[in-house]
Protein backbone atom coordinates (compact mmCIF):
# COMPACT_ATOMS: atom_id res chain seq x y z
CA UNK A 1 0.00 0.00 0.00
CA UNK A 2 2.95 2.34 0.89
CA UNK A 3 4.76 1.84 -2.74
CA UNK A 4 1.24 2.34 -4.14
CA UNK A 5 0.95 5.88 -2.47
CA UNK A 6 4.81 5.95 -3.47
CA UNK A 7 4.06 5.77 -6.94
CA UNK A 8 0.91 7.78 -7.07
CA UNK A 9 2.93 10.59 -5.35
CA UNK A 10 5.26 10.29 -7.69
CA UNK A 11 3.03 11.00 -10.89
CA UNK A 12 0.94 14.06 -9.01
CA UNK A 13 4.61 15.50 -8.39
CA UNK A 14 5.93 14.88 -11.95
CA UNK A 15 2.22 16.52 -13.74
CA UNK A 16 3.21 19.59 -10.95
CA UNK A 17 6.21 19.81 -12.40
CA UNK A 18 5.87 19.56 -16.05
CA UNK A 19 2.60 22.13 -15.18
CA UNK A 20 5.04 24.49 -13.54
CA UNK A 21 7.50 24.27 -16.28
CA UNK A 22 4.94 24.83 -19.25
CA UNK A 23 3.73 28.09 -17.59
CA UNK A 24 6.95 29.43 -17.36
CA UNK A 25 8.55 28.68 -20.29
CA UNK A 26 5.82 29.23 -22.66
CA UNK A 27 2.52 30.99 -21.12
CA UNK A 28 4.65 33.30 -19.41
CA UNK A 29 6.60 33.51 -23.03
CA UNK A 30 3.41 34.43 -24.61
CA UNK A 31 2.20 36.85 -22.11
CA UNK A 32 5.18 38.80 -22.60
CA UNK A 33 4.97 38.72 -26.51
CA UNK A 34 1.15 39.94 -26.07
CA UNK A 35 2.17 43.57 -25.54
CA UNK A 36 4.05 43.87 -28.47
CA UNK A 37 1.43 42.59 -30.64
CA UNK A 38 -1.34 44.89 -29.83
CA UNK A 39 1.17 47.90 -29.82
CA UNK A 40 2.02 46.90 -33.89
CA UNK A 41 -1.47 46.87 -34.27
CA UNK A 42 -2.65 50.03 -32.61
CA UNK A 43 -3.48 53.05 -34.81
CA UNK A 44 -0.93 55.82 -34.89
CA UNK A 45 -2.25 59.28 -33.97
CA UNK A 46 -1.05 62.29 -35.31
CA UNK A 47 0.01 64.84 -33.26
CA UNK A 48 -2.18 68.35 -33.54
CA UNK A 49 0.64 70.67 -34.96
CA UNK A 50 1.05 73.87 -33.15
CA UNK A 51 0.19 77.41 -35.07
CA UNK A 52 2.94 77.78 -37.73
CA UNK A 53 0.25 81.14 -39.00
CA UNK A 54 1.32 83.67 -37.05
CA UNK A 55 1.99 87.41 -37.79
CA UNK A 56 4.84 87.76 -40.20
CA UNK A 57 6.23 91.60 -41.59
CA UNK A 58 8.85 90.98 -43.82
CA UNK A 59 10.81 93.96 -45.90
CA UNK A 60 12.25 91.57 -48.62
CA UNK A 61 14.20 94.24 -49.82
CA UNK A 62 16.26 94.02 -46.66
CA UNK A 63 15.87 96.47 -43.31
CA UNK A 64 13.24 95.23 -41.70
CA UNK A 65 11.60 91.20 -40.27
CA UNK A 66 9.11 90.64 -38.04
CA UNK A 67 7.65 87.31 -37.19
CA UNK A 68 6.03 85.38 -34.20
CA UNK A 69 3.88 82.92 -33.40
CA UNK A 70 1.36 85.30 -31.75
CA UNK A 71 -1.75 86.23 -33.88
CA UNK A 72 -4.26 88.92 -34.81
CA UNK A 73 -7.98 87.10 -34.65
CA UNK A 74 -11.21 87.44 -35.81
CA UNK A 75 -14.18 85.49 -35.08
CA UNK A 76 -16.46 84.07 -38.24
CA UNK A 77 -18.25 86.42 -40.37
CA UNK A 78 -16.85 89.05 -38.63
CA UNK A 79 -14.18 91.90 -39.44
CA UNK A 80 -13.84 93.09 -35.66
CA UNK A 81 -9.87 92.73 -34.09
CA UNK A 82 -10.71 90.35 -31.23
CA UNK A 83 -8.97 92.41 -28.31
CA UNK A 84 -6.74 92.32 -26.21
CA UNK A 85 -4.23 92.03 -29.05
CA UNK A 86 -1.56 90.04 -27.72
CA UNK A 87 1.57 92.26 -26.64
CA UNK A 88 4.20 90.46 -29.14
CA UNK A 89 1.95 91.74 -31.80
CA UNK A 90 2.15 95.49 -30.26
CA UNK A 91 6.10 95.21 -29.80
CA UNK A 92 5.96 93.89 -33.57
CA UNK A 93 3.89 96.86 -35.10
CA UNK A 94 5.89 99.59 -32.71
CA UNK A 95 8.59 98.18 -34.55
CA UNK A 96 7.41 98.56 -37.64
CA UNK A 97 5.85 102.10 -37.10
CA UNK A 98 9.54 103.33 -36.51
CA UNK A 99 10.84 101.55 -39.71
CA UNK A 100 8.23 102.64 -41.82
CA UNK A 101 8.84 106.47 -40.06
CA UNK A 102 12.44 106.23 -41.16
CA UNK A 103 11.26 105.19 -44.74
CA UNK A 104 8.50 107.13 -46.11
CA UNK A 105 9.21 105.78 -49.57
CA UNK A 106 7.75 102.28 -48.03
CA UNK A 107 4.34 101.03 -48.16
CA UNK A 108 3.02 98.17 -45.84
CA UNK A 109 0.20 96.21 -47.93
CA UNK A 110 -2.27 94.26 -46.01
CA UNK A 111 -4.22 91.53 -47.45
CA UNK A 112 -7.41 90.44 -45.64
CA UNK A 113 -8.55 86.30 -46.46
CA UNK A 114 -11.89 85.15 -45.94
CA UNK A 115 -13.72 82.22 -46.99
CA UNK A 116 -16.55 82.12 -49.48
CA UNK A 117 -19.22 80.45 -46.98
CA UNK A 118 -18.81 83.69 -44.42
CA UNK A 119 -21.85 86.03 -43.91
CA UNK A 120 -20.80 89.66 -44.59
CA UNK A 121 -23.28 92.94 -44.71
CA UNK A 122 -21.00 95.91 -44.29
CA UNK A 123 -20.48 98.60 -46.67
CA UNK A 124 -17.39 97.51 -48.44
CA UNK A 125 -16.87 94.93 -51.21
CA UNK A 126 -16.25 92.00 -48.69
CA UNK A 127 -14.93 90.77 -45.69
CA UNK A 128 -11.63 90.34 -46.84
CA UNK A 129 -10.84 93.93 -47.18
CA UNK A 130 -13.25 94.59 -44.06
CA UNK A 131 -10.91 93.16 -42.21
CA UNK A 132 -7.79 94.73 -43.72
CA UNK A 133 -9.43 98.13 -42.79
CA UNK A 134 -9.99 97.06 -39.49
CA UNK A 135 -6.14 96.49 -38.84
CA UNK A 136 -5.10 99.37 -41.23
CA UNK A 137 -7.26 101.36 -38.49
CA UNK A 138 -5.57 99.70 -35.59
CA UNK A 139 -2.01 100.42 -37.43
CA UNK A 140 -3.44 104.10 -37.84
CA UNK A 141 -4.08 104.29 -33.93
CA UNK A 142 -0.79 103.43 -33.40
CA UNK A 143 0.44 106.39 -35.50
CA UNK A 144 1.30 104.24 -38.28
CA UNK A 145 0.65 107.06 -41.20
CA UNK A 146 -2.45 105.49 -43.41
CA UNK A 147 -0.35 106.98 -46.37
CA UNK A 148 1.60 104.10 -46.12
CA UNK A 149 -0.80 101.47 -45.91
CA UNK A 150 -2.55 99.84 -48.76
CA UNK A 151 -5.32 97.45 -48.22
CA UNK A 152 -6.00 94.00 -50.76
CA UNK A 153 -8.43 90.81 -49.93
CA UNK A 154 -8.30 87.82 -51.10
CA UNK A 155 -10.70 84.67 -50.45
CA UNK A 156 -9.07 81.10 -49.14
CA UNK A 157 -10.65 77.95 -47.94
CA UNK A 158 -8.24 77.31 -45.93
CA UNK A 159 -7.96 79.53 -42.69
CA UNK A 160 -6.85 78.41 -39.47
CA UNK A 161 -9.58 78.12 -36.98
CA UNK A 162 -9.35 77.45 -33.04
CA UNK A 163 -12.45 77.41 -30.62
CA UNK A 164 -14.24 79.24 -33.41
CA UNK A 165 -11.54 82.31 -34.22
CA UNK A 166 -9.68 82.26 -37.30
CA UNK A 167 -6.10 82.83 -36.54
CA UNK A 168 -4.32 85.71 -38.23
CA UNK A 169 -6.28 85.39 -41.50
CA UNK A 170 -3.89 87.98 -42.82
CA UNK A 171 -0.91 88.64 -44.80
CA UNK A 172 1.48 91.56 -44.53
CA UNK A 173 4.18 92.75 -47.04
CA UNK A 174 6.64 95.78 -47.28
CA UNK A 175 7.05 97.25 -50.49
CA UNK A 176 9.13 100.26 -51.84
CA UNK A 177 6.38 102.86 -53.78
CA UNK A 178 6.74 102.98 -57.42
CA UNK A 179 4.14 104.76 -58.46
CA UNK A 180 3.30 108.76 -58.85
CA UNK A 181 1.54 109.38 -55.29
CA UNK A 182 0.19 112.95 -56.42
CA UNK A 183 -0.94 111.97 -60.50
CA UNK A 184 -2.91 109.00 -58.52
CA UNK A 185 -4.88 111.11 -56.08
CA UNK A 186 -5.42 113.13 -58.49
CA UNK A 187 -6.84 110.25 -60.70
CA UNK A 188 -8.84 109.14 -58.04
CA UNK A 189 -10.28 112.21 -56.99
CA UNK A 190 -11.67 113.08 -60.45
CA UNK A 191 -12.89 108.92 -60.54
CA UNK A 192 -15.05 109.99 -57.23
CA UNK A 193 -16.19 113.09 -58.18
CA UNK A 194 -17.45 111.93 -61.99
CA UNK A 195 -19.45 109.19 -60.47
CA UNK A 196 -20.47 109.97 -57.04
CA UNK A 197 -22.29 107.41 -54.59
CA UNK A 198 -26.15 108.30 -54.63
CA UNK A 199 -28.02 106.46 -51.50
CA UNK A 200 -31.92 106.77 -52.06
CA UNK A 201 -34.11 106.44 -49.05
CA UNK A 202 -38.20 105.80 -49.32
CA UNK A 203 -39.92 108.26 -47.63
CA UNK A 204 -39.56 109.59 -44.17
CA UNK A 205 -36.46 106.31 -43.93
CA UNK A 206 -33.17 106.51 -43.63
CA UNK A 207 -32.15 102.58 -44.29
CA UNK A 208 -29.30 101.83 -46.57
CA UNK A 209 -28.80 98.93 -48.90
CA UNK A 210 -25.69 98.72 -50.76
CA UNK A 211 -25.53 96.93 -54.26
CA UNK A 212 -22.28 95.79 -55.33
CA UNK A 213 -20.98 98.69 -57.38
CA UNK A 214 -21.96 100.85 -54.23
CA UNK A 215 -19.68 99.13 -52.05
CA UNK A 216 -16.68 99.37 -54.59
CA UNK A 217 -17.21 103.20 -54.79
CA UNK A 218 -16.84 103.28 -50.80
CA UNK A 219 -13.74 101.31 -50.82
CA UNK A 220 -12.38 104.03 -53.49
CA UNK A 221 -13.22 107.16 -51.17
CA UNK A 222 -11.62 105.07 -48.28
CA UNK A 223 -8.28 104.54 -49.80
CA UNK A 224 -8.14 108.23 -51.42
CA UNK A 225 -8.95 109.36 -47.67
CA UNK A 226 -6.15 107.69 -46.44
CA UNK A 227 -4.05 108.43 -48.85
CA UNK A 228 -5.37 112.68 -48.86
CA UNK A 229 -5.11 113.24 -45.44
CA UNK A 230 -5.99 116.75 -45.72
CA UNK A 231 -8.94 115.87 -47.78
CA UNK A 232 -12.68 114.75 -46.44
CA UNK A 233 -15.63 112.91 -47.71
CA UNK A 234 -18.66 115.10 -48.47
CA UNK A 235 -22.06 113.73 -47.38
CA UNK A 236 -25.18 116.17 -48.58
CA UNK A 237 -28.82 114.97 -48.17
CA UNK A 238 -31.66 116.27 -50.27
CA UNK A 239 -35.68 115.21 -50.07
CA UNK A 240 -38.48 115.80 -52.32
CA UNK A 241 -40.77 119.04 -51.82
CA UNK A 242 -43.69 117.29 -49.61
CA UNK A 243 -43.72 119.00 -46.57
CA UNK A 244 -42.46 122.48 -44.93
CA UNK A 245 -38.78 123.44 -46.03
CA UNK A 246 -37.42 123.51 -42.63
CA UNK A 247 -38.45 119.88 -42.12
CA UNK A 248 -37.13 118.56 -44.93
CA UNK A 249 -33.85 120.35 -44.11
CA UNK A 250 -33.65 118.76 -40.80
CA UNK A 251 -34.59 114.92 -42.43
CA UNK A 252 -31.95 115.72 -45.25
CA UNK A 253 -29.77 116.49 -42.29
CA UNK A 254 -30.69 113.49 -40.64
CA UNK A 255 -30.05 111.09 -43.66
CA UNK A 256 -26.59 112.31 -44.20
CA UNK A 257 -25.70 111.80 -40.48
CA UNK A 258 -27.42 108.23 -40.87
CA UNK A 259 -24.83 107.99 -43.66
CA UNK A 260 -21.98 109.56 -41.90
CA UNK A 261 -22.52 106.72 -39.02
CA UNK A 262 -22.38 103.98 -41.65
CA UNK A 263 -19.30 104.93 -42.69
CA UNK A 264 -17.73 105.31 -39.33
CA UNK A 265 -19.02 101.53 -38.47
CA UNK A 266 -16.98 100.84 -41.70
CA UNK A 267 -13.98 101.94 -40.96
CA UNK A 268 -13.49 105.82 -42.00
CA UNK A 269 -12.62 108.15 -39.80
CA UNK A 270 -15.43 110.80 -38.23
CA UNK A 271 -13.09 113.52 -38.61
CA UNK A 272 -12.66 113.07 -42.26
CA UNK A 273 -16.42 113.18 -43.34
CA UNK A 274 -18.97 116.68 -43.67
CA UNK A 275 -22.75 115.71 -43.37
CA UNK A 276 -24.60 118.40 -44.26
CA UNK A 277 -28.47 119.15 -45.67
CA UNK A 278 -30.05 120.80 -48.87
CA UNK A 279 -33.31 119.89 -48.41
CA UNK A 280 -35.47 120.24 -51.52
CA UNK A 281 -33.35 123.08 -52.72
CA UNK A 282 -31.37 120.70 -55.17
CA UNK A 283 -34.02 118.76 -57.14
CA UNK A 284 -32.67 116.51 -59.93
CA UNK A 285 -36.23 115.53 -61.01
CA UNK A 286 -39.53 116.69 -60.73
CA UNK A 287 -41.58 116.63 -57.50
CA UNK A 288 -45.12 116.31 -59.32
CA UNK A 289 -44.98 112.93 -59.78
CA UNK A 290 -43.84 109.87 -57.57
CA UNK A 291 -40.82 108.98 -59.67
CA UNK A 292 -39.60 112.40 -59.54
CA UNK A 293 -40.12 112.37 -56.15
CA UNK A 294 -37.82 108.90 -55.01
CA UNK A 295 -35.04 110.68 -57.02
CA UNK A 296 -34.87 113.79 -54.83
CA UNK A 297 -34.86 111.82 -51.84
CA UNK A 298 -30.89 110.90 -52.05
CA UNK A 299 -27.81 111.01 -49.97
CA UNK A 300 -24.86 111.87 -52.13
CA UNK A 301 -21.25 111.03 -51.11
CA UNK A 302 -18.39 112.64 -52.98
CA UNK A 303 -14.71 114.38 -51.75
CA UNK A 304 -13.16 117.08 -51.93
Amino acid sequence: MNKKNRYIGLIVLTIVCASFLNWKYCCNATLENIPAIVEKNKPIITPTKKSTNGISIIDHDGGFSFTHSDHINFNPSNETIITPVSENVVIGIEKLRRYLSKHPNKIVSITGFYKKEESYTGALPDLGIARATMVKNYLVDKNISSKQIDIYSKSKEELEIENDIYKSPLSFEIKTSATNSKDELDELRTTIQSNPLVLYFNTGESNINLSTAQRQKIALISKYLDKATDKSAILVGHTDSVGTIENNTALGQQRAEFAKEYLIRNGIASDKIIAKSKGPLEPIATNDTKEGRAKNRRTVITVN
